[in-house]
């Protein structure tokens, strides 16, 4: 195959409707990554603090350390935080884009609502997102553990519980937990949701799109093939 037929053929994957949907999605997973490695990087810093040894840091020397640590956990805990509305509303703006007017638009709000809408953990989590970010981020701290040796990382409830903000569901939530609120159980509960959220969304866009992605694979298999022969 000739020079000009290989870039024919190129033209010709990039052009199919199965590659421009892939382009888009590896736009969204751009913010699920960016989630998903606030997540992690959150629970690692909170699990340092849940190590038997992190009790020292309740020590009179080690108290500056545990102030570092305790910030450290805020800072991620904040990222974290504003990672959620940006991976909604990306989210959405992308399904719009691509399915404003077909079926799946109306799938896809159902699903949101399915999960999201009526879900304690996530109405507490969007509203304690708008609690951080317009109002302050101090409201975490540790408390030595009361069933292990170690830290606990505690979210102060009496402190944020004295906003007007908070919808039903939030209030349904904080009720429903005695004393103040495990960061490391919220964060742990909420990615879970979002996570299978997005192996249901996936799962649909392969069912969706299995014959463009079909006609896509099949492009990008015959281009590699002629390369290969081409070398």
């Amino acid at each position: 195959m000739s020079i000009k037929e290989l870039r024919e053929l190129e033209s010709q994957l990039e052009q199919c409707k199965g590659y421009q949907i892939t382009k888009k999605m590896e736009l969204l997973s751009v913010s699920t990554t960016i989630f998903y490695g606030n997540a992690n990087e959150l629970l690692k810093a909170i699990n340092t603090l849940s190590q038997p040894t992190a009790i020292l840091l309740f020590s009179v020397e080690n108290r500056e350390e545990l102030k570092v640590s305790l910030k450290n956990v805020i800072r991620l805990f904040h990222n974290y935080i504003a990672s959620v509305k940006s991976l909604i509303d990306h989210t959405r703006l992308c399904v719009r884009k691509e399915y404003g007017t077909k079926d799946f638009w109306n799938e896809y709000n159902s699903k949101i609502g399915e999960i999201f809408k009526d879900s304690p953990i996530s109405n507490f989590i969007q509203q304690l997102r708008n609690y951080i970010l317009h109002k302050q981020a101090s409201i975490i701290y540790v408390s030595e553990s009361q069933s292990s040796i170690a830290l606990d990382v505690l979210i102060n409830k009496k402190i944020i519980c004295s906003s007007g903000m908070w919808n039903n569901q939030s209030r349904k939530f904080m009720s429903s937990i005695e004393g103040d609120i495990k960061l490391i159980d919220i964060v742990n509960d909420y990615t879970t949701l979002v996570a299978n959220f997005y192996k249901w969304f996936n799962e649909r866009q392969l069912e969706i799109h299995k014959k463009e992605f079909g006609e896509m694979i099949q492009l990008r298999d015959k281009l590699r093939a002629e390369y290969q022969e081409a070398l």
